[in-house]
C-alpha cells in the first residue's frame, strides 16, 4: 500500500536556489547640529525687526556690552526661533560652550534628572555655558519647580559673566512666571519683533526665490 501511494503521489521538482545579493549597509545618518540650518545671514531684517537687529549687531560686535540677558518677545512665525538658532550659531564661533535649547527640553531635563536624583548634573549641563539660548520661555508657565530652578541657572549665570538669551511669544511681563524672573529679564534688555512689513515680505520672496533659482514675474511681486 505505501508503495502504491508513492507511485500516486506527484513528483516534485526541487530547483536550485538563486544567489541572493546582499545590498550594502546604508550609511548611518549625517547628525547635524541643532541650529544649523538658521543663520543670520538668512534673517530678513526689515523696519518691523530694526531694533532686534540692533541688539544682535551689539551682542556680537561687543563681548562687554551689558545687553544680558537679552529677550527677544513676539507672535509666532515672526522669527524668533530662527534669529536665537542663528545668534547661537554665530557665538559658536567665538565661545567655547553654547547651548541652545527650547524651554520644552530644559523643563524636560530638569525633571528627568528630579526624578532620578541627579540635578546637580543638569544644572551643570546648563551653567557651564558661555552662551546660553532658550526658546519659547512661555513653557515655563505654571511650573513652578522649574522656574525655581531657572532662577537659579539664570544668577549662576549672571554672576560668572556668561550671556544669557532667549525668546517668548508675549512680553515679559504677561507670563505666569515668578516676578523674581520677570525681573531678572526686564533688567536686561527686552526686545519686540513684529510681523514683517510689506517691503520685509518682499526682501523674503526674492531671497527664496534666488536660493531656488526660481524667476518672479515683476506682476506677481505687486
Amino acid at each position: 500500500m505505501e508503495a502504491a501511494r508513492q507511485a500516486d503521489a506527484p513528483s516534485v521538482r526541487v530547483e536550485p536556489l538563486a544567489p541572493v545579493a546582499f545590498l550594502p549597509p546604508a550609511p548611518p545618518p549625517v547628525s547635524a547640529a541643532p541650529f544649523e540650518p538658521f543663520s543670520l545671514a538668512l534673517f530678513r531684517f526689515g523696519q518691523s525687526n530694526r531694533a532686534a537687529k540692533e541688539a544682535c549687531d551689539a551682542i556680537l560686535s561687543d563681548p562687554e556690552t551689558r545687553i544680558n540677558p537679552l529677550t527677544f518677545i513676539g507672535a509666532h512665525g515672526v522669527g524668533k526661533t530662527h534669529l536665537i538658532r542663528g545668534l547661537a550659531k554665530e557665538f559658536k564661533t567665538r565661545a567655547p560652550h553654547v547651548l541652545y535649547r527650547s524651554t520644552e527640553a530644559y523643563v524636560n531635563s530638569f525633571f528627568g534628572a528630579l526624578k532620578a536624583k541627579n540635578v546637580e548634573a543638569h544644572r551643570e549641563r546648563f551653567r557651564d555655558s558661555d552662551v546660553l539660548c532658550l526658546d519659547d520661555l512661555q513653557y515655563l508657565s505654571g511650573k513652578p519647580h522649574a522656574q525655581d530652578d531657572f532662577l537659579f541657572m539664570t544668577d549662576s549665570l549672571l554672576d560668572k559673566g556668561a550671556r544669557l538669551i532667549v525668546t517668548a511669544d508675549a512680553p515679559v511681563a504677561s507670563l505666569r512666571i515668578d516676578q523674581r524672573i520677570i525681573d531678572r529679564l526686564s533688567a536686561g534688555v527686552v526686545v519686540a519683533i513684529n510681523a514683517p512689513d510689506v517691503d520685509a515680505r518682499l526682501d523674503m520672496i526674492d531671497a527664496f526665490a534666488l536660493d531656488e533659482r526660481l524667476c518672479i514675474e515683476p506682476a506677481a511681486r505687486a
